[in-house]
C-alpha cells in the first residue's frame, strides 16, 4: 500500500512515525519537488521538540566517505546524539542514488537489517526516479520498510513567486533566498487548505499553521497578508508568546512602536524558557531604538548580553546578536570606542563559526565603517565600508539594493575626504 493523501495528512503521518514510543526502522518520503523537503523537515523537527520534547537529527549522508553505511550512522550517533536522540531524517538519499548508482544501492540494501535494528526511526527522502530504482534494484530494502511510502506529489507554487516579486524587500534577495521563501509560503498555504478540509477551519492544527505562515509573511515583508490572517483568526489564536509576537511584529511594521512594545512585553513574559524568548528580547530593544529611548535600549542590551553569557548551553548566533546589538546601543549614546569593541566581538564570533555568512558580516562591517567615519578615521572607514560592499555583493544582493546604494554613497564621501 502507498500513501498519497494531502500534504497535511502526509506530514502528520511522518510526524507520528518519527515520534511514536519505541519506533524504529525506516520509511521513505517521495516528492518530485525537492524544494519542499527542507521546510517539511524543519516542521517535523520543531513539532517533535514542542509537542513531544523529542530531538530529531538531520543527517546528510556524505557523498564520499571511508566509512561503510552502518559506520556512518554509528558515527552520527556518537558525535551528534551522545545523550540520546529520538529519530533521524536523511534528506539527500535520492541525490546520492542519482549520483552513485547501483553500487551505492547495493550497499544500502545490505545495510537494511542494520537500519531496522538501529533503534531509531529513520526517514529517507527520495525522488520518484530514486524510488523506482530502489524498488527495482533493492527490492528487499523497499519491502522491509517500517511503513507505507508517503508521497508529496502535488505542485504547490500557484503563482506565489509572482506575488512576492511585487514586494520591495523580496526583489533585492538572492535567487536562492527567493526560492526558499516562495517554497515556504506555498507549502504552508497548501497545508492550511488540506488541514481545513480534514479537520475544519477552527482546529488547533490549522491555527498553528496560520501562525507559522504569518511569521513567514512578516519575514519576507508581506505585512498586509500577515495582518489579514491575523484579523481572520484573531479570536482563535491562543494566548501564547508567538501570537503576541506576531501582533507586535505587525504593529512594528506599521510604525506603531508603542503598541508594538506593549505586545512584545506580553510576549516576553509568556516566552520565558522558550526558544522565542531571545528573539522577542531583541525586538524589544529595536523598538526602544525607534522610540529614541536610547538609554533604555542600552540597559536592555547589557541585560541581554549578560543573559546570553550566563546560559549553560552556548550558541554562537546568540553571542553575535548580543554583541552587535550592544555595539549599536553604544553608538546611539555616543560611546564609539565601545561600539567598535562590541561590533568586532560580534564579527569575531561570526568569522569563527560561520565565515560564509556574507550578508550578516557585510552588515556588521558596514556599521564598523560608519563608526570610523563618525570618528573621522577615514582610512579605517574606507577599509570597512569596502569590505562590507564586497561581502554584500558576494551574498547575492544586487547593486540596486538600498543597503548597497547607501554603502556606495558612503564610500564616495569617504574617498573625497581621503583625496
Amino acid at each position: 500500500m502507498e500513501v498519497n493523501e494531502n500534504y497535511f495528512t502526509n506530514q502528520q503521518r511522518l510526524f507520528r512515525f518519527l515520534t511514536e514510543p519505541g519506533a524504529s526502522g525506516y520509511v521513505f518520503a517521495c516528492t518530485p519537488y525537492p524544494q519542499i523537503i527542507p521546510e517539511i523537515n524543519k516542521q517535523l523537527i520543531e513539532q517533535a521538540t514542542t509537542k513531544k520534547g523529542l530531538a530529531l537529527e538531520l543527517f546528510f549522508l556524505p557523498n564520499e566517505s571511508d566509512l561503510s553505511l552502518p559506520e556512518q550512522f554509528r558515527d552520527l550517533i556518537r558525535r551528534k546524539m551522545p545523550f540520546g536522540g529520538d529519530g533521524i531524517i536523511v534528506p539527500n538519499l535520492g541525490f546520492l542514488i542519482a549520483d552513485k548508482g547501483s553500487d551505492f544501492l547495493l550497499q544500502l540494501n545490505f545495510a537494511r537489517e542494520f537500519l531496522q535494528n538501529l533503534g531509531y526511526p529513520i526517514l529517507f527522502w527520495v525522488d520518484t526516479q530514486a524510488l523506482a530504482q530502489i524498488n527495482k534494484q533493492a527490492a528487499d530494502l523497499y519491502s522491509q520498510r517500517a511503513g507505507s511510502t508517503v508521497f508529496f506529489e502535488e505542485n504547490i507554487q500557484n503563482g506565489v513567486e509572482g506575488l512576492l516579486n511585487t514586494t520591495p524587500s523580496f526583489s533585492g534577495l538572492a535567487i536562492s533566498e527567493k526560492e526558499n521563501f516562495s517554497n515556504k509560503i506555498a507549502l504552508y498555504k497548501k497545508q492550511i487548505l488540506d488541514a481545513q478540509k480534514m479537520v475544519g477551519d477552527k482546529h488547533q492544527s490549522v491555527v498553528n499553521l496560520v501562525i507559522d505562515l504569518i511569521g513567514v509573511y512578516l519575514e519576507v515583508g508581506l505585512y498586509e497578508k500577515a495582518q489579514e490572517l491575523l484579523k481572520q483568526y484573531n479570536e482563535l489564536l491562543p494566548n501564547t508568546s508567538l501570537t503576541w509576537k506576531a501582533r507586535g511584529d505587525i504593529a512594528y511594521q506599521n510604525s506603531k512602536y508603542k503598541q508594538s512594545l506593549a505586545y512584545y512585553l506580553i510576549a516576553k513574559n509568556l516566552a520565558k524558557g522558550k526558544p522565542e524568548f531571545e528573539e522577542i528580547s531583541i525586538s524589544i530593544i529595536w523598538v526602544n531604538f525607534f522610540l529614541q529611548d536610547y538609554d533604555n535600549a542600552l540597559k536592555l542590551s547589557l541585560e541581554y548580553k549578560d543573559h546570553i553569557e550566563s546560559k549553560s548551553i552556548k550558541n554562537y548566533k546568540e553571542f553575535v546578536n548580543a554583541y552587535e546589538l550592544l555595539g549599536i546601543a553604544y553608538s546611539h549614546v555616543g560611546d564609539y570606542l565601545k561600539t567598535i569593541k562590541y561590533l568586532k566581538k560580534s564579527l569575531e564570533y561570526l568569522d569563527k563559526n560561520e565565515p560564509k555568512q556574507f550578508r550578516r558580516k557585510g552588515l556588521i562591517l558596514g556599521n564598523l565603517g560608519v563608526t570610523y567615519q563618525i570618528l573621522r578615521q577615514w582610512q579605517e572607514a574606507q577599509k570597512y565600508i569596502d569590505y562590507s560592499i564586497q561581502h554584500l555583493l558576494t551574498s547575492g544582493l544586487s547593486k540596486s539594493h538600498p543597503i548597497l546604494v547607501t554603502a556606495f554613497n558612503q564610500l564616495q564621501e569617504i574617498n573625497k575626504n581621503l583625496s
